[in-house]
């Protein structure tokens, strides 16, 4: 994977239909277009030339001088966000193409959720992203949504958008990410009928947590003491006109509500476009819902582990080169992780529990040599060397522990002046 990575960001034609004006990383500069790239991986908790630096210092053994600030925000500047994501598919479609990722029925598992992020009180990011006004002003907020592959923890798909767009229309935008056979899984803010007209269009299927009291057919569940019911779904002319304007004619949907009860005793209710009862029964979803919990730990990783919210830029291009660089590095760590998990499945097939990778410590690895493995010569010795590291201290996972959440104080900003020393 590294060494397609490493061909892709000095290709000719990736560079020039990633960079912002033709003449953009035509010379030969102290920070050409993979330089850039990788800095962005590795710019996060700690100040911009401290990043510079360590990546530089990486590659000439320290032999390089300093490059200024200046330099490092012009050649920023001339990089598309789109580089970032093009790579992040890159990565999806290699990982896809190796016939390795585990599937649900031959389904794959994409949760799609929303989340937001704080932004810097800046004028350029209040006017570029809008966000919520409160007693001081408008504080800055964008909206991202992940389309989550949760088996495998991939992110499929990531969007970042103003505040002001919802979670559906987000979603919608993902649409190309997603394949004949995908499986979705939506939370309660997700439910629509053209929603789900969109996914099937697709030749993908749905599956959504709905409230009883808004769905009438899920109240007739509730009456009539039945676990599920098949019936078919008229689209309203709001929602026929919804989907026309992505290109689909549907007049009808056939769904299945199906109630799950859960081991507290609560009831849930879902509805999905999976009708055939005898491949899919009902025992099944339970389950099936439950595997959408991933895409939170998605968020926490990439919020909490990768600060997302530390941004290293003022503009609106730099907000959006940080998040997508974050979700690539996800991404990046994962492949890492995937090969980890199965040499540890080998060895420790016959003990008690069963044991992973710790994602964390997988971060910092990769992370610490990124510039070899994009920028140096990725030996297989190295590659190696970093599995056998990830693989060789795992921890054992242990089913059927649940903590419930607790009251917490709000969580610390990030001020932009004051940079971690990382």
């Amino acid at each position: 994977m590294t060494d397609l990575l490493r061909r892709t960001l000095t290709d000719r034609d990736f560079i020039d239909a990633h960079r912002q004006r033709p003449q953009d990383f035509t010379r030969q500069r102290a920070l050409p277009f993979a330089t850039v790239v990788t800095w962005l991986l590795l710019n996060f908790q700690s100040s911009m030339r401290q990043a510079l630096q360590r990546l530089l210092d990486d590659l000439s053994g320290g032999r390089q001088s300093a490059v200024t600030k200046g330099a490092l925000t012009q050649a920023r500047a001339k990089l598309k966000p789109s580089a970032l994501i093009a790579l992040n598919a890159s990565i999806v479609r290699h990982a896809e193409q190796g016939g390795r990722l585990a599937r649900w029925m031959g389904h794959r598992l994409l949760a799609v959720d929303g989340s937001s992020l704080r932004l810097q009180a800046f004028a350029e990011l209040a006017k570029a992203f809008g966000g919520l006004r409160h007693e001081r002003g408008l504080r800055p907020l964008a909206r991202v949504s992940f389309a989550f592959d949760v088996l495998n923890r991939m992110v499929v798909s990531a969007a970042l958008a103003p505040w002001k767009q919802g979670e559906r229309a987000l979603f919608a935008q993902q649409l190309d990410a997603m394949g004949a056979g995908d499986m979705m899984l939506f939370d309660r803010g997700y439910p629509a009928l053209w929603l789900f007209a969109l996914v099937r269009s697709r030749g993908a299927h749905s599956c959504a947590r709905i409230d009883a009291g808004l769905w009438s057919r899920a109240f007739d569940l509730l009456v009539n003491d039945t676990r599920e019911l098949c019936y078919v779904a008229h689209l309203t002319e709001r929602a026929r006109r919804v989907c026309g304007e992505f290109g689909v004619e549907c007049a009808s949907l056939r769904l299945r509500i199906v109630r799950v009860r859960l081991a507290t005793g609560e009831q849930e209710y879902l509805v999905t476009s999976l009708c055939d009862a005898e491949r899919y029964p009902l025992h099944l979803f339970g389950d099936l819902y439950a595997r959408r919990w991933a895409v939170e730990e998605g968020y926490k990783q990439l919020k909490c582990r990768l600060t997302a919210e530390n941004f290293s830029g003022k503009s609106a291009l730099a907000v959006e080169q940080d998040f997508h660089a974050r979700v690539l590095l996800m991404n990046l760590t994962n492949l890492f992780v995937l090969e980890a998990d199965r040499r540890i499945d080998k060895r420790c097939a016959h003990r008690e529990h069963r044991y992973q990778t710790n994602r964390h410590y997988a971060l910092a690895q990769v992370r610490r040599w990124l510039p070899r493995l994009l920028l140096g010569r990725a030996t297989v010795t190295l590659v190696a060397m970093i599995l056998r590291r990830l693989s060789s201290e795992p921890e054992a996972v242990r089913p059927e522990r649940s903590y419930p959440r607790e009251p917490r104080p709000l969580q610390r900003g990030y001020p932009f002046a004051y940079k971690a020393v990382a």
